[in-house]
């Protein structure tokens, strides 16, 4: 499918273009032998998270051992892959330890970032969470929230904003000596629960494994060690109101308590269409990938205790990702294949309806045949009915490199293996995460260059690195708003008009601002119209995309996006059909308060369909 491009505008008489009318370069790279640095500074780092923001970019966040110990870092990335904070990123916290431990990254809805991490700069180790707006500054302060206090030992937290009705409520849960404990911050960052919420098990000890966000609660996950070391570890799951009830009974709900968990294994958890989705492996029954899905009251949708992925005999599975496809509510799981006992690692993928028919087989589907290759840490990153499948593979100590294939929705491979990072060294660390414009990411620690670097790629789930899909500001800019910026314009899909696949995305808004967008053939400089504090720069027969569900709203982020109809093309006279070589002009409006009441203009976008 050909892809959208930046574009420059043309010069037409009776239409003068703004002097900054080129296109923004791209910054998504192509090349698998140079991936984008994010951090490239003396000593290590590790650890990486991603989250989408709701603008098209995403967070990245990574543990920095430069200095006295395992720092906090952060780093923005705009649609276009460019980085709105210096190269070093910001400094969150600056820490003392000399290991590290897993910590947590979230995305308020107005798309600040949140993180949640073990924190020892009082001289105890505590938890702390932090709120970081695009512009760089801290609303919770320069040191974040501390959640706890006094000698117990706590560990691996997780944030995610949960109650949108109580104005940006986030949540965050942590281990805590054999609990699991879950605290409300509101917005500015005051506690909410009065002591917070505490989950502890009648026998044994818990341990948190993930913290998701479904509606206006949260699904908190825990692994119960039921016993001593050598004791069953089960898999268990709470949901928790905006007040701090559990809503799922006294006890958590069991989502795997038959066999036993791998040591060490902590699944991840995500939600989809009111879901809470689970992939574990087991070390009892040996080595087997199991899929759950418990509905909001917290019914198990498959059998009990988990489908296995496969049922194929004389095979190991290990290592699972999931994802559900937004179009179908398909869970797609993929996960390491082994053969017992030996040194042959294969990659393979398994398709789960809803009602837990395994469609691609008992087998699954193989990705990376078993062999030599040393393949292994699959993910899975789900789009619109397409999927794409990542790992490394490493024959030799050192060499690893990272691969992706793309799957049609029956299991076909339709993007034979390429490569994602090309260069041979120490890879781990692998986190993945889809933006809201389709464009996917994979994010690791590099030993290429010293001990430890964090790279990110982006991917085209078509199949393919870089972002094609997607078009870069063109034409005239917007005029700064009361956000302090101008407001931006971008879309993605495909230039071909047959495709009828583009959606518009305007980003740098007001919050809670309504408006539209609109379109014409021609470009236009037209400053101040009607009062307007923006700049029109569409000329001619103007129209608007008015219709029911095409007056917007931005919201808290300040973002909104519509998918058009190229079909159904308004103008002044009725709706028309988009043609092939037809060259259009796209921009949006909207309500503002700078200070008084007015409106303004986002950038201007032009697409030469094919």
């Amino acid at each position: 499918m050909p892809s959208l491009r930046p574009l420059i505008p043309l010069l037409t008489a009776g239409a003068v273009l703004c002097a900054a009318a080129s296109a923004a370069p791209a910054q998504w790279g192509s090349d698998p032998a140079v991936n984008q640095v994010i951090s490239s500074a003396p000593s290590d780092q590790n650890q990486p998270k991603l989250v989408p923001s709701p603008d098209g970019g995403f967070w990245v966040s990574w543990l920095d051992g430069i200095g006295t110990g395992w720092d906090v870092r952060l780093q923005k990335l705009d649609a276009s892959g460019l980085e709105e904070f210096s190269p070093a990123g910001l400094l969150v916290a600056d820490r003392s330890f000399s290991s590290t431990q897993d910590y947590g990254l979230g995305v308020a809805e107005n798309g600040d970032a949140l993180l949640a991490f073990r924190d020892d700069r009082t001289g105890s180790v505590q938890i702390t969470a932090a709120r970081v707006t695009g512009a760089g500054a801290f609303p919770w302060g320069p040191s974040g929230v501390t959640l706890t206090s006094g000698g117990a030992f706590v560990a691996a937290p997780k944030i995610v904003e949960s109650a949108r009705s109580t104005g940006g409520q986030a949540v965050v849960a942590w281990t805590e000596n054999s609990n699991v404990r879950l605290q409300a911050l509101t917005g500015s960052g005051q506690g909410v629960w009065p002591g917070g919420v505490t989950l502890g098990p009648g026998a044994g000890s818990y341990g948190l494994a993930d913290l998701q966000r479904l509606g206006e609660d949260v699904v908190v996950s825990i692994v119960h060690q039921t016993g001593g070391f050598i004791s069953p570890r089960h898999l268990v799951a709470q949901r928790i109101d905006p007040t701090g009830a559990a809503l799922w009974g006294g006890s958590p709900v069991t989502v795997f308590g038959a066999g036993s968990l791998q040591i060490g294994n902590f699944p991840p958890m995500s939600i989809s269409g009111g879901d809470a989705l689970f992939a574990w492996y087991s070390s009892s029954p040996s080595l087997q990938v199991y899929v759950q899905r418990l509905d909001g009251s917290g019914a198990p949708r498959f059998q009990l205790n988990g489908l296995p992925v496969a049922t194929a005999a004389g095979r190991e599975r290990v290592n699972p990702r999931a994802a559900a496809d937004p179009t179908t509510g398909d869970l797609v799981v993929t996960w390491k294949e082994q053969v017992p006992n030996s040194s042959l690692f294969g990659v393979s993928a398994q398709r789960v309806s809803l009602s837990g028919a395994r469609l691609w087989g008992t087998a699954g589907v193989d990705v990376v045949p078993v062999g030599p290759t040393g393949a292994d840490f699959p993910g899975v990153q789900v789009a619109s009915g397409r999927t794409l499948i990542t790992w490394s593979e490493a024959p030799t100590f050192g060499s690893d490199r990272l691969f992706a294939a793309g799957l049609d929705p029956t299991g076909a491979v339709v993007a034979p293996p390429f490569d994602v990072a090309s260069t041979p060294s120490v890879k781990s660390r692998i986190a993945r995460a889809v933006a809201t414009t389709e464009v996917g990411l994979i994010a690791w620690s590099d030993e290429r260059s010293d001990s430890g670097d964090i790279l990110v790629q982006a991917l085209d789930l078509d199949g393919g690195l870089g972002a094609p899909g997607l078009i870069l500001l063109s034409g005239c800019p917007g005029v700064p708003n009361s956000t302090g910026v101008g407001a931006e314009l971008g879309a993605f899909g495909s230039p071909v008009a047959a495709d009828n696949n583009v959606t518009l995305l305007a980003t740098r808004l007001p919050p809670m601002a309504f408006g539209f967008f609109f379109t014409s053939v021609a470009a236009a400089t037209i400053p101040s119209p009607g009062g307007s504090q923006g700049t029109l720069c569409l000329g001619g027969t103007i129209g608007r995309y008015v219709g029911p569900g095409q007056i917007l709203s931005s919201g808290a982020a300040g973002v909104f996006s519509l998918a058009l109809d190229l079909t159904r093309t308004p103008t002044p006279t009725g709706l028309v059909s988009v043609s092939a070589g037809e060259t259009r002009f796209f921009q949006g409006w909207y309500r503002d308060a700078n200070p008084g009441v007015t409106s303004n203009f986002t950038a201007s976008l032009e697409v030469d369909f094919l």
